[in-house]
């Protein structure tokens, strides 16, 4: 899975060029865009929860983590707030940030299936995984026994670029003393 930095980057950085670059009268605040960034990183507290259980009896990890959290389930739910707030409640700003919730944790979910192993989009009514693992691709075919070095290195890279693309988008735009 991409670290953490990732998680959060990537619908940080995406929120924050719709916050500049939506439609006029649909902005979303500099708050919303840092909501959506920690929503990318929700589905991964699964892993305290497995550390938790693992004390309570041998629990593999693969019962836990990439299960539920890392399925459509996180996504439907802020969508399904989404109009709960938008339709029924008519909360001012409370549909936004459901909407961003489905964003961050959709955004998730396609990091891991895209960058390194698979996710079970449809979990638990259907076990089917799927993911391109773009890490293994990139990862010399020449290694021999463990190749996690490789997989780490590669994946603090995309952390770096990352950040330093989101540093440069706000710089450009102005903006960086916001985050300062």
């Amino acid at each position: 899975m991409p670290f953490a930095v990732a998680h959060i980057l990537f619908p940080l950085l995406l929120a924050d060029m719709y916050r500049n670059f939506g439609r006029r009268g649909r902005k979303i605040s500099r708050r919303m865009a840092l909501f959506a960034g920690i929503s990318g990183l929700l589905p991964d507290l699964d892993i305290p929860v497995f550390i938790v259980a693992s004390h309570f009896g041998s629990v593999p990890i693969t019962s836990i983590h990439r299960t539920v959290t890392h399925s459509l389930v996180l996504p439907v739910i802020g969508v399904m707030f989404f109009f709960l707030f938008l339709k029924v409640l008519r909360t001012k700003s409370m549909h936004v940030y459901a909407l961003l919730f489905a964003f961050g944790t959709l955004s998730h979910v396609f990091l891991d299936g895209t960058i390194n192993g698979t996710v079970m989009p449809f979990y638990p009514f259907n076990s089917e995984d799927f993911g391109l693992d773009l890490v293994s691709l990139a990862v010399p075919s020449s290694v021999l026994g463990s190749d996690l070095p490789y997989r780490f290195m590669l994946l603090a890279v995309l952390d770096a670029v990352l950040l330093v693309l989101w540093l440069l988008y706000e710089e450009y735009k102005g903006r960086i003393r916001d985050y300062v």
